[in-house]
């Protein structure tokens, strides 16, 4: 029932990490639902974990790409809590299936593989590495239609590279 910054209602709980815990909450002008990464409150007072919070938030907002999650906003709460806005995705990430199968189909490992490295590829032309790639971070989910579609997601470790002064920013 906790409104965001006047906008997002927080729904219920829908993961845990080990920067923040993430909500479903719903945009209540846009009746759109979305996913709230909000900070650890214990982390909250290290300067190094509050910069890479919002680093991860300027970095994956610059980031625009099918198989990328789409972040939308940054904020921080009354209180001082800062939260990050992000597309809520319907699917399973691929830890889980592997846990439960043990494998993928021959095609749709292909399929994964090749979408992943496509995602990739847009953050590097950016100047992005993710750091953090495994397969809890790969989310698959359906989208037009399409089953087992790539978003790649968590982008808390990425590192900055090939900056315009030759220094690359580093969390």
């Amino acid at each position: 029932g906790t409104v965001l910054g006047g906008r997002y209602e927080i729904l219920d709980v829908i993961g845990d990490g080990a920067m923040g815990r993430v909500y479903l909450a719903k945009h209540q002008l846009m009746k759109r639902q979305v996913a709230v990464k909000m900070m650890h409150p214990q982390l909250i007072s290290g300067k190094a974990a509050l910069k890479r919070f919002q680093k991860e938030a300027e970095l994956a907002s610059a980031l625009n790409h099918p198989n990328i999650l789409t972040v939308y906003d940054f904020g921080v709460t009354d209180d001082s809590n800062p939260y990050l806005v992000m597309d809520f995705l319907e699917g399973t990430n691929l830890s889980k299936i592997l846990e439960a199968n043990q494998s993928l189909p021959m095609e749709t490992a292909i399929d994964v593989f090749i979408q992943t490295c496509t995602g990739l590829s847009h953050a590097h032309r950016k100047g992005i590495v993710h750091r953090d790639l495994k397969p809890a971070n790969i989310m698959l989910v359906e989208h037009e239609g399409r089953s087992n579609f790539v978003k790649i997601v968590d982008f808390g470790m990425a590192k900055i590279v090939g900056t315009v002064d030759g220094d690359g920013e580093d969390l």
